[in-house]
């Protein structure tokens, strides 16, 4: 469905996951994998994700910023992974920017499975085009875990982010909701949430 996955560096370094398809009777798949990635944060650990050194490491992508150590881009490069560098005005992976890169090699969709911070910047410049709400019956209520969107302010449903054509499945006792994202004309946002964090 997707030729590619994304993450970010938080989701990579607090789960450590092998972006791969597998699915009971087939060979492990991997399309081309991405790692938003402006600092380079994932190169700084002494043992590095999975993902740069499995088999299908060549299929990496870190995407970084002109802000990032070299001596990091070299160690990712000296293991198979590879770097894209792009022109950033602070120090995250500049979405839009990214998107053109994409489209500059042939990569025409993606499945970002990101945490709040990759998913609200996203939302935030308008890049996310089509959305999967995956829902499992278990109510947490923890005042301290992220939330899956953030910076976003919405006063009013005029101003909501709304999904068209969705469409419903269930998995077992899990539920996906999907469609297709429709902005607001105008989408009021944080900027605090959006600087260089």
């Amino acid at each position: 469905l997707f030729p590619a996955i994304g993450v970010g560096a938080g989701t990579l370094i607090e789960d450590d996951p092998r972006l791969t398809s597998r699915i009971e009777g087939k060979d492990e798949w991997c399309g081309v994998r991405f790692v938003m990635d402006g600092l380079l944060m994932t190169a700084m650990e002494r043992f590095l994700p999975s993902i740069y050194t499995d088999e299908f490491r060549d299929n990496t992508i870190v995407v970084t910023t002109d802000a990032a150590g070299t001596g990091y881009i070299r160690r990712l490069e000296s293991e198979g992974v590879n770097v894209w560098v792009l022109p950033a005005e602070n120090m995250k992976v500049p979405i839009v920017e990214f998107r053109k890169k994409c489209y500059d090699v042939g990569i025409n969709g993606i499945y970002f499975e990101g945490g709040s911070k990759l998913t609200s910047e996203l939302l935030h410049t308008r890049e996310l085009d089509y959305h999967f709400n995956y829902r499992a019956p278990i109510l947490l209520g923890d005042d301290k875990a992220k939330p899956v969107y953030r910076g976003l302010r919405i006063e009013r449903l005029s101003q909501a982010l709304r999904l068209d054509s969705p469409r419903h499945e269930s998995f077992g006792d899990d539920q996906l909701m999907r469609g297709f994202l429709s902005y607001p004309t105008r989408l009021d946002v944080d900027e605090t949430v959006f600087s260089n964090e």
